[in-house]
């Protein structure tokens, strides 16, 4: 059975908010909402992390990576105005 990529998750969440924040930008609740998902997915999901295929954190960011994107798009844009 090969390791569990979640047995010491706290640098990999970390690492993970890191890379959602960076994708998203400003507004936590965003952030937190698509770590939340993409740990719980994760969780579901380890035993489809294959060691052979890179490190846990990247599999994670493969997991975030469509939600994070979604939620970006779905963001609300702010554009400046000349006045």
């Amino acid at each position: 059975m090969p390791p569990d990529p979640l047995a010491h998750p706290e640098e990999a969440i970390r690492r993970l908010y890191a890379y959602v924040a960076y994708r998203i930008g400003p507004g936590p609740d965003a952030k937190e909402d698509v770590v939340s998902d993409t740990v719980e997915r994760a969780l579901r999901h380890r035993a489809s992390c294959k060691p052979s295929a890179g490190t846990p954190i990247a599999w994670m960011i493969g997991i975030a990576r469509p939600n994070s994107a979604r939620r970006h798009r779905a963001a609300p844009r702010t554009h400046a105005t000349s006045v």
